[in-house]
């Protein structure tokens, strides 16, 4: 870099050496005639070496900004993906119970297959009439209609686990059982608790408080700006008033040092600190309504679960007596020692109770799956009591 400099009469070369970090360090060479004509004997030449010193460590504060957006971004895809793992978790245990649903539903029409054939022999034997035969085939219609209607939900769940999983997702076996779930036995203000700390939109609002006070404590850095340190030497040369015209004059060497440091000028910077500052205020204010939710949300699925497994246990322990009767009603009708009225009843009182079992069941591990949501956790770690 050259630059030209209006003394009397005057030249300046400057060298910037640019080392690894963001300040130049300058060499600077400065002559000078300070007599009026460039054949002047009256010259000073000056050789400086400056460097801007920040007055804060801004490279500190980019960092400290990269690491508050990389772990605010790793909170955020830590969160998808195990809220992912949950939907498909819960996909998987959907599948499982429509199809135990759909073996439900094949017993149940081929009870009514066998009372409808039944009910045909008797108007060949002129028993009953042909009006009371077609009443039980309507019945076992009706529940076809409902198999349909059951087929039609395992298959859009079939689907969306292919979605999760892929074209090999009917290898999968899951495991897992309908069990007490040891949570139960937590508190209820515990499980509001952890929702309240680990939930995880409350790590993604945390996060994002620590990138904006991490924001907020580079631009106060930058506003400090630079001091500037220079140290040179100068060479100077004045005519002696009794000197020849062969005399060279006198010279002098000296040395010199200079030292700048910025004003605080910059009203519109400090604007954008407290603008920064204001912005970190309402992410803290915003990280307690959300941790709030959280913890109400958490509260209310561990609720929800509670009365699902109660359901769900005493559903499930009429299902084997359930199925039992149905096959003795069957057996009864077709033996004629009750009528079609008290078969269709009791028939039609069985199989709701039955399929309100499926239903529970279902209630039960969309709960459990809402409470792992709640959480960001699986539903193990919740009982055990593991944290991320």
């Amino acid at each position: 870099m050259v630059r030209a400099r209006a003394a009397v009469a005057g030249a300046r070369a400057a060298w910037i050496v640019s080392g690894p970090g963001a300040r130049p360090t300058m060499l600077e060479l400065e002559h000078e005639q300070l007599g009026g004509s460039a054949r002047s004997d009256d010259a000073r030449s000056t050789l400086e070496l400056s460097r801007g010193i920040p007055l804060a460590n801004v490279a500190d504060g980019r960092r400290g900004v990269a690491l508050a957006r990389y772990e605010s971004a790793r909170a955020e895809s830590a969160s998808l993906a195990r809220a992912l793992t949950i939907e498909v978790r819960a996909t998987l245990e959907r599948v499982r119970v429509l199809e135990r649903g759909r073996q439900v539903f094949d017993r149940l029409v081929a009870l009514d297959a066998e009372v409808t054939a039944a009910a045909r022999a008797r108007v060949r034997d002129e028993l009953i009439t042909p009006l009371t035969a077609r009443l039980v085939e309507l019945d076992q219609l009706r529940v076809e209609r409902r198999r349909a209607t059951h087929a039609i939900a395992l298959e859009e769940a079939l689907v969306e686990r292919i979605g999760w999983l892929g074209a090999d997702a009917g290898a999968i076996v899951l495991a897992s059982e309908a069990v007490e779930p040891e949570s139960l036995t937590i508190a209820e203000d515990t499980i509001a608790a952890r929702g309240r700390e680990d939930a995880p939109a409350v790590l993604q609002a945390r996060a994002r408080i620590r990138e904006r006070e991490a924001a907020e404590r580079l631009l106060a850095r930058e506003q400090h700006g630079d001091a500037h340190v220079a140290i040179g030497a100068f060479l100077e040369r004045r005519p002696s008033e009794t000197a020849t015209a062969d005399d060279g004059g006198t010279r002098e060497l000296g040395f010199r040092a200079r030292v700048g440091v910025p004003l605080p000028w910059g009203t519109i910077d400090r604007m954008a600190v407290e603008q920064a500052r204001s912005e970190t205020g309402l992410a803290v204010q915003d990280e307690r309504v959300v941790a709030l939710a959280a913890a109400t949300e958490a509260r209310r699925a561990h609720r929800r679960l509670r009365l699902a497994w109660s359901q769900h246990t005493r559903d499930a322990s009429r299902a084997s007596q359930i199925d039992a009767d149905l096959v003795r009603v069957r057996e009864a009708y077709r033996d004629g020692r009750i009528g079609l009225d008290a078969y269709l009843a009791e028939k039609d009182r069985l199989t709701e109770s039955r399929l309100e079992g499926l239903e529970s069941e279902l209630t039960y591990w969309e709960a459990r799956a809402a409470l792992e949501r709640a959480l960001g956790l699986s539903f193990e770690a919740i009982a055990s009591g593991a944290t991320r």
